[in-house]
């Protein structure tokens, strides 16, 4: 007796299988009505991830949404692996994250998303890619901050050697090195000015208060030029401007 129940059994569930893959073989992935009615004639069947893959698939998902979504999950604590729009089968790391975030929701833990699920996923996504594009602003500009701030430092710290040295040659290098530096003009026009300081052109005369000596100075008149060899002593001109003598 226990024996040909069994056997009746047997044959009731391969019945029911038989009936379940005839039921699911008519199923039309696109159609909506027919996946969501073998999921509640077989709500633990078969063919459930297969009807659930089918649902998802029909809210259209483009690459970048499936990002926003796994974006959504990173930023709720449950890491889908990489965000590249990717969800695979249901054993990769984006589908077990969709289930650990279902049953935190105490939703059914199938590893697919339903319209709701997903929009609530990419909102979620989305506030994260904000967050992250705010941040790296904010360290793009605080580099930026830096990068200006080492470079006046370089300026000034260049342009404080030249001072040191106070010659044209040195401002001429500094000009070089830094063209549009924030001590440009003053480093032009202490270039003008030759070694000795003076601002403006020199030009070397011929001096008929002392004949053999030429003088140097910005209060002098163009004449003919000499070669100078020593300096003398510092002496003043007809009019009380000061000036350089150089011997001849």
């Amino acid at each position: 007796m226990a024996e040909a129940q069994a056997c009746l059994e047997q044959q009731r569930f391969q019945t029911d299988r038989e009936i379940e893959d005839v039921f699911w073989r008519s199923v039309e992935c696109k159609s909506r009505l027919q996946v969501q009615a073998y999921l509640e004639v077989y709500p633990t069947g078969r063919y459930v991830t297969e009807a659930w893959a089918c649902l998802e698939g029909q809210l259209g998902l483009n690459r970048a949404a499936r990002v926003l979504v796994q974006q959504g999950l990173a930023a709720v604590g449950h890491g889908p692996g990489p965000t590249d729009g990717l969800f695979g089968g249901a054993q990769t790391r984006t589908r077990r994250a969709i289930r650990a975030w279902q049953a935190a929701k105490e939703m059914d833990e199938t590893g697919y998303l339903t319209r709701e699920q997903a929009d609530t996923l990419m909102a979620l996504g989305q506030e994260a890619e904000e967050a992250r594009r705010v941040a790296e602003a904010q360290v793009e500009r605080a580099a930026r901050a830096e990068a200006a701030w080492q470079a006046r430092e370089a300026d000034d710290a260049a342009y404080t050697q030249a001072q040191r040295i106070d010659t044209a040659a040195a401002y001429a290098d500094y000009l070089r090195a830094y063209p549009t530096g924030q001590h440009g003009q003053e480093a032009l026009a202490l270039q003008a000015t030759g070694d000795h300081g003076i601002v403006g052109i020199v030009v070397v005369v011929h001096c008929a208060a002392a004949p053999g000596l030429a003088r140097r100075g910005p209060f002098v008149r163009p004449a003919a030029a000499v070669t100078p060899l020593t300096i003398g002593a510092t002496t003043t001109s007809d009019s009380g401007s000061p000036g350089v003598w150089i011997k001849s």
